[in-house]
C-alpha cells in the first residue's frame, strides 16, 4: 500500500488541480488534473499491467506538462513517456526503481503525450504520483552554468513552459564555464558589461577607445602592444627608450626568405624598417623565394623574383617557351616543355631524329573507345596516337554511354552519346514504355521500363482486375503545409496519403512563412512554400529593429520580428545616444578605396577598413578594382567589368546571351539561353585569380542547364559559355 505521506500529498494535490485520473487504456482531455497509477492514491499498481494513456489539451494551442512528484516502482516495471499522440513518437523517458523523474512538455504538433507503464509478476509497489497542466507558451531552455544569463550553445536544450533552475531562454554563451565581457574596442580586454561571447577579462579602462603600453613613460605608446589602461598615441618610435618619442608610423612586413617581398598576416608596426621586414605584403610563400614566369612553362627567370611565381628558376629565355629535342633534329616536342630547348615544337617523333618537322593537333584520351575524349588528357602529334581521339566531348571517359533520347534513364543500344546513360537496354528510344506488372496490358505509371508497353494508365499494376483510369500527378508533402515538394512524384488514380498536387515546396521537411517584409522572420498565419522558418514576425509588412537600450530608436544592422520602426540609432547599447545620419560601408580587405559588395554596415561614423563603395569584385587585390585598367593576357577581371582577358576579333552571337538565377547562390545556380543553342559549347567557372574551377560541355540544341554548387566556396565567380567563334561572360555571387 501506498505511504500515508504519499495519500496526504494525493489528497492536497486533488484539492488544487480538480479531477482525478488513474493509468488505463484510453485518453483524456484535461488542462487541471492529477495523474495516477492504476492503484489511485491509495493503493499499489498491479502485477502483470500493459497500459497506454495519452493525454491532450483541453485547451486549443497549448501543450501537455506533466510533472512528477514521486515514483517508485519494482526495478523490471517499467514507465515509458512519448512526445505525442502514441508510442510511434520521440521517447523523452523510459526506467524503472526510485527515480527522479524530469518534468516535461509535449513539443508536437497536437501538445499531446503519452504515457505507458508495464509491470511484471514479481510484487508492486507504490507507483506513482503526477499532476497534468497546460503550457500555452512552451520555450527551449538553455544550461548556464555560469549564472552570467547567456545559455550554453553547446548543451542540449529542456523544453518547458517555465525555465528550469540554473536554465535560461539563449543559446548566446561561447564559453559557458567563464564570465565574458563586452569588448568594443577589440582589443581584447573586456568593459563592465557581460556578454554571451567577449572577452575573458573586464580590465579595461575605456572600452570604447585603444590604448598602448608605454614601458619607457614618455606618453607615447608602442604601436604593437595593446593594453587595458595604456596612453591613446601610438607613435613611439622605441618604448624602451624614453628619449626616443613619436614618428611617422608605418606597417612592415615580415620578409623570411629575403627576396624583397612581405608575407601579408606578420606585421611589425614602426618608424624605420625593422631587420627582416619590408614594405609590401606581396609574397604568396615567404619561406622560399619563387621566380618570374613569363612565358608560362613552369619554368622561372633566375634573374627576376616574383611574390607569387614559380620555384624553378633554371629558364634559359623567360620571354620565349621551348621544348625538349630528345634526338637532336632542332624540332621540339610538343608535350614536352623545356627551360632550355628549342623554339620549334613540330617534332612529329621527338625519339627518331629521322622525323622531323610537322603539323601538330592536339589529341585527347578515348580510354573507353567510344569515339569521344577526355578534354582533361590530352596530347600534341601529327597523326592520331592509338587511343586518342581529335574531340574533348566525352563526360566520362571511362565508361561508354548511350543516347537516351525519350528521357527514361534507358539507353539506345546502338547509338553512343558523350554524356549519354550507362544502361543500353532501351527497345525503342524514341517512346516511353512502363512496366506491366499484372499482365492486364495496362503499364504502371511510375515505373518506366525499356521494353515494357505504352499505356501508362494502370490504378494497380500488382492486380490485373483494376486497370485503366485517370492517372494524376502527386508530391509528397512530408511536412503537411499542403506544399509539395518537385522531387519523387507519385502517378495514381487516387490522391495517396501523404501527398498532394502542388509541387512548389521548397524544403518539404519544414513549414516555411510568408515574408512580406524581407527581415528573415514570417508571418505565422500565412504558410508558403518557399518562406522563412522563424514565424514570430509581429508586423510582416513592416521592418522593424533591434531595440537594445530601450529609447526607441532601433540599430539599423539588426532587424527584430517584434522591434521598433526608427532605424537610425547611431549606438544601440547606450540610451544616451539616439538617431543620427546613417551611411552604408562596405568591407575594403586590400584598402584600394572599393568595397566587396557582400557584407556592409551601417553607422553614423565612418569604419576603420570600411568605405561607402561597393563595386570591388576581388577584394584580396588592391589591383582588381573598377579604376583599374584591363591588362590583357593575365586571366583576371582587371577592372571589374565581367570580361576576362577579351579576345579581338570574337564576339558574342546572339544565341549566346544568358541569365543566371537565382544570383547570388547558394547550392545551385540555373543557366538559361535566351534561344536554344545552334552549336555544341563549353560552359566554364572561372575563380577570381582566373583559374577554371569547373567545365562542363553543353550539346546543340540545349537552352537550359544548371551548375552545382556544393564544392565552391564563398565569393565571386565569372561563368563563360564559348566555342570555336563566339563567347559570353557573367559574374556570379556564391554566398
Amino acid at each position: 500500500m501506498k505511504k500515508h505521506s504519499l495519500l496526504a500529498l494525493s489528497f492536497i494535490c486533488s484539492l488544487a488541480w480538480g479531477q482525478n485520473i488513474n493509468m488505463s487504456n484510453g485518453t483524456t482531455n484535461t488542462c487541471n488534473a492529477n495523474f495516477y497509477d492504476s492503484g489511485g492514491p491509495g493503493s499499489n499498481y498491479g502485477n502483470n499491467e500493459n497500459l497506454s494513456h495519452t493525454f491532450y489539451p483541453a485547451t486549443p494551442g497549448t501543450a501537455i506538462e506533466i510533472a512528477f512528484t514521486s515514483y517508485v516502482s519494482g526495478p523490471a516495471d517499467q514507465i515509458s513517456i512519448y512526445d505525442g499522440p502514441d508510442n510511434t513518437y520521440p521517447l523523452l523517458f523510459n526506467g524503472g526503481g526510485n527515480l527522479t523523474i524530469p518534468t516535461f512538455t509535449s513539443s508536437d504538433i497536437t501538445g499531446a503525450i503519452t504515457v505507458e507503464f508495464n509491470s511484471n509478476a514479481s510484487g508492486n509497489q507504490a507507483g506513482w504520483v503526477a499532476t497534468i497542466s497546460c503550457c500555452s507558451a512552451p520555450l527551449f531552455w538553455f544550461e548556464d552554468l555560469d549564472g552570467d544569463g547567456f545559455g550554453n550553445m553547446f548543451s542540449a536544450p529542456v523544453y518547458a513552459c517555465t525555465a528550469p533552475v540554473g536554465y535560461v531562454d539563449n543559446a548566446d554563451d561561447c564559453d559557458d564555464a567563464a564570465t565574458l565581457y563586452e569588448d568594443m574596442d577589440g582589443d581584447g580586454f573586456g568593459g563592465t558589461t557581460t556578454v554571451g561571447c567577449g572577452a575573458y577579462n573586464n580590465a579595461d579602462c575605456d572600452d570604447n577607445l585603444l590604448t598602448y603600453q608605454d614601458n619607457d613613460g614618455d606618453t607615447y605608446g608602442d604601436p604593437n602592444t595593446l593594453v587595458a589602461c595604456g596612453v591613446t598615441d601610438n607613435t613611439d618610435c622605441d618604448d624602451n627608450d624614453a628619449g626616443v618619442g613619436t614618428g611617422t608610423m608605418y606597417t612592415w612586413y615580415q620578409d623570411n626568405d629575403g627576396d624583397g617581398f612581405g608575407i601579408f598576416w606578420m606585421t611589425q608596426d614602426a618608424c624605420t624598417q625593422p631587420a627582416g621586414y619590408v614594405s609590401n605584403a606581396d609574397d604568396c610563400d615567404d619561406f622560399s623565394i619563387t621566380y618570374a614566369d613569363v612565358d608560362a612553362d613552369g619554368f622561372g627567370d633566375p634573374a627576376v623574383t616574383d611574390p607569387c611565381g614559380v620555384y624553378d628558376n633554371s629558364d634559359c629565355d623567360d620571354n620565349l617557351v621551348t621544348y625538349a629535342d630528345n634526338d637532336g633534329d632542332t624540332f621540339g616536342d610538343p608535350n614536352i616543355f623545356d627551360p632550355c630547348g628549342v623554339a620549334d615544337n613540330t617534332d612529329c617523333d621527338d625519339t627518331d631524329a629521322g622525323i622531323g618537322g610537322g603539323t601538330i593537333t592536339v589529341y585527347y584520351a578515348d580510354n573507353d573507345g567510344d569515339g569521344f575524349g577526355d578534354m582533361s588528357n590530352t596530347l600534341a602529334a601529327c597523326t592520331p596516337p592509338a587511343g586518342y581521339v581529335a574531340n574533348d566531348l566525352d563526360c566520362d571517359d571511362w565508361s561508354i554511354t548511350y543516347a537516351d533520347n525519350d528521357g527514361d534513364g534507358f539507353g539506345d543500344p546502338a547509338v553512343t552519346d558523350p554524356c549519354g546513360v550507362y544502361d543500353n537496354s532501351d527497345c525503342d528510344d524514341n517512346l516511353l514504355t512502363y512496366a506491366d506488372n499484372d499482365g492486364d496490358n495496362f503499364g504502371d505509371p511510375n515505373m518506366p521500363a525499356p521494353c515494357g508497353i505504352t499505356d501508362n494508365t494502370d490504378c494497380d499494376d500488382n492486380d490485373a482486375g483494376i486497370g485503366s483510369g485517370t492517372i494524376n500527378t502527386y508530391y509528397p508533402d512530408s511536412d503537411g503545409d499542403g506544399f509539395g515538394a518537385p522531387w519523387w512524384p507519385v502517378y495514381a488514380c487516387s490522391q495517396p496519403v501523404g501527398f498532394v498536387t502542388d509541387s512548389s515546396d521548397c524544403d518539404d521537411w519544414s513549414v516555411t512563412y510568408e515574408d512580406l517584409d524581407g527581415d528573415g522572420y514570417g508571418n505565422s498565419a500565412v504558410q508558403v512554400p518557399c518562406g522563412v522558418y522563424d514565424g514570430s514576425d509581429c508586423n510582416d509588412n513592416q521592418l522593424t529593429y533591434a531595440d537594445n537600450d530601450s529609447d526607441t530608436f532601433g540599430d539599423p544592422n539588426a532587424t527584430a520580428p517584434c522591434g521598433v520602426t526608427n532605424n537610425t540609432d547611431c549606438d544601440d547599447t547606450d540610451a544616451g545616444i539616439g538617431a543620427g545620419s546613417l551611411v552604408a560601408y562596405f568591407m575594403d580587405t586590400d584598402g584600394d578605396g572599393y568595397g566587396q559588395p557582400g557584407f556592409m554596415w551601417w553607422s553614423c561614423t565612418p569604419i576603420p577598413g570600411m568605405v561607402t563603395d561597393s563595386t570591388d569584385c576581388n577584394d584580396f587585390d588592391n589591383a582588381v578594382n573598377p579604376g583599374e585598367t584591363e591588362v590583357a593576357g593575365n586571366g583576371i577581371d582587371d577592372n571589374c567589368d565581367g570580361y576576362i582577358d577579351p579576345v579581338a576579333g570574337i564576339e558574342t552571337a546572339a544565341d549566346f546571351d544568358f541569365n543566371l538565377y537565382p544570383n547570388p547562390a547558394r547550392t545551385l545556380v540555373n543557366i538559361q539561353w535566351a534561344t536554344a543553342l545552334t552549336t555544341d559549347s563549353r560552359i566554364e567557372c572561372i575563380g577570381m585569380n582566373g583559374q577554371i574551377l569547373f567545365t562542363q560541355v553543353v550539346a546543340s540544341g540545349t537552352s537550359q542547364s544548371e551548375l552545382m554548387l556544393d564544392s565552391f566556396e564563398p565569393g565571386i565567380y565569372f561563368v563563360r559559355l564559348l566555342n570555336a567563334e563566339s563567347t559570353a561572360t557573367k559574374i556570379l555571387i556564391v554566398e
